[in-house]
């Protein structure tokens, strides 16, 4: 009884205690989270020592023109050895109060720029050792130079601790354990992480990614080139006895021996390698300790991973989907991290190279060969020389906005040769292709047209003076209409026939005092001036059109003179006989051309007979009034012409010969 109560006394006690505990006292064990310390500038980087179980914040990116640079981390700081590393290795350092144990957030900013060269000294890295329980994320160290001797890394030196979503460009270099993110990993993990950074190990066990892995390494990958003078090298790792997951690696990678495209290796086996790969073609190995080479293609094909069960997605350029580890656009990038900023479609560049004929120069952009990125509008800018025009571009202009201006625009769409085109002389000039027949209107810059029956291209210019030497000669002078125009066409294969018009205007007819129908379209041989030729292939039209009195017209073509295949610049000019001169217009007509001898035979008959005599001068007022239309008429139709001329002509010259021979013979 007595043992009875002595139980229910004691369990009444213990309640009652219990209920006297106060519940706030189990709330308060729970420590509360230290506050983050804002990192703004280098100083405040390189005061993390200071504290390296904290926790902090990159608030902006660091680079060389950020405070504190030139002191603590360019290459003339600390006597030319640079930045000094964040937490060190220490065996004897149970406690760990040398190591970084803290969390340091990037938040996606970068630190630029940063030096170490420290070519004695271990543990070399913006972190030199991150022990277990400290975080280093979302971080990149960009355009790192750092060099030291054992377990160099441009993130951390010595990883126990966890990486993740960081990734580092530059070079790192050093003896043993060289890797382009972190120098090696001992039960650390990298995670979500790439490196572009050039490796550089003297020793051994050099990696793309880490040089030595005795943990994890998993999502991630490695493009930097990877060299070693001796033993271990791989593209991503030199030396794993850790773990390797859903990894890969592209760089080139050259040693000794004992070289991998992914994994170098070593003597003792114990690294696990699954899901991983890496480009044969650009590592320049085929052989790897782990993973399964790949070609180039294949590393660019969605299959090769989505296989391998990795958590990956296509995308397009500019485009990425953060629900996926991965991202690729497929058959054009190898695998991206979905954190990484989106890929841009491939910069195409094309080649331009400029050149020009004698008589100028391209002075816009220059002259040479030069590179643009696709799609680039390029300003062109012809100058000629003194006494040259410019003529047109030539070569493939098919973007070029106008080949007939001197300034003017090509957009690049290929790889181009361009030749701008002088000409002595010129004042202006038009260019323009025809395919199957038509018509270069260069009437506002020559006056003049051209008909092209097939396909040519043709360019016509403009003469500032008379191009071809002297005025043609023949039975009396002849006067320039002062037109003088080029016609070139450098292939005229697939063409039948040209015809040239030459337009003129009344007021030109006065002032150079040329008789309308008598006016014909001559060319320059280079020294002379002659007429086109056959006569049926030439002549004038004397009907208004288009606003000019009419114009002077000459069919080409591979039988006339000129031929088609001399237009290489070729100069044409109108000329006639002077009105107070010429007054044969009916037997000019009638015999095609002024230098036949029967339109002489009548000119000296009028100014001998007639023109002294005032019955005589009034006839040859009025016939100068009448006879054009008539001419023009007659020259216009062959059978008239030969009519008029073995009819009409013919026997007044006979009868005025032999009046001349008979009077000669009373004179004797």
């Amino acid at each position: 009884m007595k043992e009875n109560k002595l139980l229910c006394s004691l369990i009444s006690f213990f309640i009652i205690f219990s209920l006297a505990i106060p519940v706030s006292s189990t709330v308060a064990s729970v420590a509360p989270v230290p506050p983050a310390t804002e990192i703004r500038d280098w100083y405040d980087l390189h005061a993390i020592r200071d504290n390296l179980g904290g926790n902090y914040l990159l608030m902006n990116d660091l680079d060389s023109t950020t405070a504190g640079y030139a002191e603590l981390a360019s290459p003339t700081a600390n006597d030319g050895k640079g930045w000094e590393r964040i937490g060190a290795w220490d065996p004897y350092d149970y406690y760990l109060h040398l190591a970084f144990t803290g969390t340091f957030d990037g938040q996606k900013y970068e630190i630029r720029d940063l030096f170490i060269g420290r070519p004695a000294q271990d543990e070399m890295g913006l972190f030199g050792y991150v022990a277990e329980g400290g975080v280093v994320e979302n971080v990149s160290v960009v355009n790192a130079t750092v060099t030291g001797k054992r377990y160099v890394g441009g993130l951390v030196a010595l990883d126990s601790g966890i990486v993740r979503n960081c990734y580092s460009t530059g070079k790192m270099a050093g003896d043993w354990w060289v890797g382009g993110l972190v120098g090696g990993i001992h039960d650390g993990t990298v995670t979500n992480c790439h490196s572009s950074a050039s490796v550089d190990g003297h020793e051994g066990e050099v990696g793309g990614l880490a040089g030595r892995n005795w943990g994890t390494i998993s999502n991630s990958y490695s493009t930097g080139s990877v060299t070693c003078e001796w033993a271990w090298a791989g593209g991503l790792v030199g030396d794993n006895r850790g773990t390797v997951t859903n990894s890969y690696s592209t760089g080139s990678v050259t040693g000794h021996e004992t070289v991998g495209g992914l994994v170098g290796g070593y003597e003792v086996e114990e690294g696990t390698v699954s899901n991983s790969f890496w480009d044969t073609e650009t590592s320049g190995q085929a052989t790897s300790d782990g993973g399964t080479g790949k070609t180039t293609a294949e590393m660019q094909d969605i299959a090769t991973f989505s296989g391998a069960a990795w958590d990956i997605t296509a995308v397009a350029f500019a485009k990425t989907n953060p629900a996926y580890t991965w991202n690729i656009v497929d058959g054009e990038t190898y695998p991206f991290l979905s954190w990484e900023q989106p890929r841009e479609a491939p910069v195409v560049q094309y080649t331009l190279t400029i050149s020009s004929t004698s008589g100028g120069s391209v002075t816009t952009p220059g002259e040479g060969t030069f590179e643009y990125d696709a799609g680039t509008v390029v300003s062109l800018v012809a100058t000629p020389a003194t006494g040259y025009g410019f003529v047109n571009w030539s070569g493939d202009v098919g973007t070029i906005a106008n080949v007939n201006d001197a300034e003017t625009t090509i957009t690049m769409e290929g790889d181009y040769e361009i030749t701008a085109r002088f000409m002595a002389g010129v004042v202006v000039a038009k260019t323009e292709r025809v395919t199957d027949s038509g018509i270069v209107r260069a009437i506002k810059e020559a006056d003049t047209e051209v008909e092209v029956t097939g396909n040519a291209t043709v360019t016509v210019a403009r003469y500032y003076e008379n191009p071809g030497g002297p005025p043609p000669t023949g039975s009396s002078p002849l006067s320039s209409l002062d037109k003088y125009i080029d016609v070139y066409s450098p292939d005229t294969k697939e063409a039948t026939e040209f015809v040239i018009k030459l337009y003129y205007t009344d007021a030109e007819l006065a002032e150079a005092g040329i008789n309308e129908t008598s006016l014909r379209l001559f060319w320059s041989n280079g020294t002379k001036w002659l007429p086109c030729s056959p006569d049926t292939a030439s002549g004038v039209n004397t009907t208004s059109t288009k606003g000019y009195s009419g114009y002077i017209w000459a069919k080409i073509t591979d039988t006339t003179t000129p031929s088609l295949a001399n237009l290489q610049g070729t100069p044409f000019g109108g000329y006639g006989h002077p009105t107070e001169t010429d007054g044969c217009f009916i037997a000019t007509a009638a015999y095609g051309t002024e230098t036949a001898k029967e339109p002489d035979i009548l000119r000296e008959f009028r100014d001998t007979f007639l023109l002294p005599n005032s019955l005589g001068a009034e006839f040859v007022s009025l016939y100068y009034k009448i006879s054009p239309p008539i001419a023009n008429f007659i020259s216009q139709h062959e059978v008239l012409r030969t009519a008029v001329r073995v009819g009409f002509v013919d026997p007044i010259v006979k009868i005025l010969n032999w009046t001349h021979n008979l009077g000669s013979a009373r004179g004797s």
